[in-house]
């Protein structure tokens, strides 16, 4: 990849909403592979100059001393910003000699610091003594008797780092509802063209779930427009004239679990078919480790179907591709619009179709089930289920179904559902403003006010919601569910919300307090606002930086003690009154000594319930009460009052999926 593209690349992401946040580190160590390095020849103040005109502001260490690296690191970490933000951001520059720990010479010749310590410094150490001995003391100076047992074992103090032995791989269900609509699709753009075909299928995706399209300065030359009614770009597409950047970005952004679409000419795209092909042998990895499927990066090649010369046709990276003979490459060559739309759906398209089925809370029998819902939402308001979606490709679907029989009692639809709140016998929808819906007929009882609906728990009182609205003046509304009418409004200090994200939005706590956090923050901030008109500051507490890592999903609150997850897979708590930050919880699972690495975490009544993926962990306060083995990928629980928790496991040969409702303080499976 081209290195001054790659470093300017980050500019282009200003004003395509929120990003992460990415701390480069150069190694200067004055040499290349055989040649010298360029960086490595500039001076202190010329390498300023440098790093400050592309953007970033330098920190440095010669990684000799570790409590300076750690200095430096730190104080790195502190200034970095999300990519794309207006200020600067910070890069870490390692001046570490080459090879650093290598012996000076052997056998009359130099190897640290010379291009030799890039490949075999030392090739005959079984014919030469002298090579030997000076490998022997090279590989003993990183004191392996630290990390392995004298047979050759990792170190027992290594066993929770290290990886745990997966679950079986199950087969994985089909896409459900891809061919259908991409149907519709097809059968909605008969008579219209590529301009009008490509927008119309990328906005409707982009209304589902998180998306982006990345573009080599390609789509105002196709003429597909997405732009809003100002010209402006999109904020979910970007543009940069760097195909290989393009790539790097999706393949990122789908290793995060979301959908990505790349639009280049058919005859710059063969630039990147050595990043597809490294990209496909690592997909191929994580199915031989038994790990869960990513979405596919998607490129749209544009040449053929746009009509343009031979100078702009070369199907060169389609052929490498279907040479390579992966199972999971897909071409697609439509032939006219209305193919292109169906095409373009069916490979974008999210496995969002749902099925439900309704249990018998005393015996767990089945009740109904129905298999074919196009609704993928569901919430319960008394004897009526109600199952709704909350993107715009289903219009904003919502219907009542009986809960003992599973037959349709009545159904609406909106632009869009925003939010759900169930208040007794009502639905309090967030749908173009705030309004209510008779539970079992789907009357609308009201219609008045906005902001964001907050959900208040089973404790709540259901003759009340609470909405949100923090922009200029953050402030939390009390209304009544009855009327909608505004019983109370409670402002916020704008200051000190500022320092968790710029439009934060809280969750209710019970004892009238709200949390305050963001996924990729550190920081937790509690308020209290019951019976105020200012809401008044109860704790702040934060993960140290020392820790290098953030939140991973919004930390909850249960009783007075706080919980976060991180993306390094550690569980943190903190007492909200105390005077310590968040510290770590370890949690192992007692037969195999194996080390819990949570990933998700689910805020009960009087329990904190923690899962990996296959296990499930009870907390409360400070403690780990119990731990269990689900063997389930997606088992997140769910409580069931103060004193049950509802969870999924499978079996061993993982072909059967089981449905355990246990005991929250034991964790012992209830029959």
């Amino acid at each position: 990849m081209d290195t001054a593209a790659a470093w300017l690349a980050a500019r282009a992401l200003a004003g395509t909403a929120r990003h992460g946040t990415v701390l480069p580190v150069v190694l200067l160590n004055g040499q290349k592979m055989g040649c010298p390095s360029l960086l490595s020849t500039l001076t202190r103040a010329e390498l300023d100059a440098y790093f400050t005109g592309l953007g970033h502001r330098p920190f440095y260490s010669d990684g000799h001393s570790i409590a300076h690296l750690r200095r430096a690191l730190a104080d790195a970490l502190d200034a970095a910003c999300p990519l794309g933000a207006a200020s600067p951001g910070s890069v870490l520059v390692l001046t570490l000699d080459k090879g650093h720990g290598a012996p000076g010479r052997v056998a009359g010749r130099p190897i640290a610091g010379t291009p030799a310590v890039h490949k075999t410094p030392l090739p005959r150490p079984t014919q030469c003594p002298e090579e030997f001995t000076a490998l022997q003391r090279w590989l003993t100076s990183y004191r392996p008797g630290r990390l392995l047992t004298p047979d050759g074992r990792p170190h027992p103090t290594l066993l929770p780092a290290l990886p745990t032995a997966l679950r079986q791989q199950t087969p994985l269900e089909p896409p459900r509802g891809c061919i259908a609509a991409s149907t519709h699709v097809a059968d909605a753009t008969t008579d219209g063209t590529l301009p009008q075909a490509i927008p119309a299928v990328l906005r409707a995706r982009a209304d589902q779930d998180p998306f982006r399209v990345f573009s080599p300065d390609e789509l105002a030359s196709n003429r597909i427009d997405l732009t809003d009614e100002h010209g402006r770009p999109l904020p979910w597409v970007v543009e940069i004239l760097s195909e290989e950047i393009c790539h790097a970005w999706a393949q990122g952004y789908t290793e995060t679990g979301r959908h990505a679409l790349i639009v280049g000419y058919e005859a710059f795209a063969p630039i990147t078919a050595s990043l597809i092909q490294q990209q496909l042998k690592h997909r191929a990895l994580r199915r031989h480790a038994q790990l869960g499927p990513l979405p596919s990066i998607v490129p749209l090649l544009t040449s053929l179907g746009w009509h343009n010369t031979y100078t702009h046709q070369n199907p060169s990276l389609t052929s490498a591709l279907l040479a390579s003979g992966d199972p999971t490459v897909h071409v697609l060559t439509p032939a006219d619009p209305a193919r292109t739309a169906a095409a373009l759906t069916f490979a974008l398209r999210k496995l969002d179709r749902s099925g439900f089925t309704a249990l018998d809370a005393a015996t767990g029998e089945v009740r109904w089930t129905r298999r074919k819902s196009g609704l993928h939402r569901v919430a319960a308001a008394g004897s009526t289920v109600l199952l709704w979606n909350d993107n715009r490709e289903d219009g904003g679907k919502i219907a009542g179904v009986d809960a003992l029989t599973g037959e349709p009692l009545w159904e609406d639809e909106f632009e869009r559902i925003w939010g759900l709140l169930v208040r007794g016998d009502r639905v309090i929808l967030d749908a173009g403003g705030n309004r209510a819906l008779e539970a079992r007929t789907g009357e609308e009882l009201w219609h008045k006010g906005y902001g964001t609906l907050l959900e208040q728990g089973e404790t709540g009182d259901a003759a009340v919601f609470h909405n949100w609205n923090g922009r200029a003046y953050p402030e939390l509304s009390v209304r009544a569910s009855d009327s909608g009418k505004q019983l109370a409004a409670i402002r916020f200090p704008q200051r000190a919300l500022k320092q968790i994200s710029d439009h934060p939005t809280p969750t209710l706590v019970d004892g009238g307090r709200v949390l305050f956090a963001e996924t990729f923050g550190r920081r937790v901030r509690l308020f209290a606002h019951s019976g105020l008109e200012r809401a008044e500051p109860l704790a702040s507490v934060r993960l140290g930086r020392w820790r290098l890592t953030s939140f991973s999903e919004r930390p909850v609150c249960v009783g007075d003690w706080v919980y976060a997850v991180t993306w390094r897979h550690g569980l943190y708590a903190a007492e909200a009154g105390g005077r310590r930050g968040l510290r770590r919880l370890k949690v192992t699972f007692a037969p195999y000594g194996r080390v819990v690495r949570p990933t998700r975490i689910t805020a009960g009544p009087e329990h904190l319930f923690v899962t990996d993926g296959k296990d499930v962990a009870g907390v409360r306060d400070d403690r780990v009460l119990w731990v269990t083995a689900t063997g389930e990928y997606d088992s997140k629980p769910l409580p069931l009052g103060a004193d049950r928790v509802l969870f999924g496991s499978r079996s061993r040969d993982g072909k059967q999926a089981r449905l355990h409702c246990a005991d929250a303080e034991t964790g012992r499976r209830l029959p």
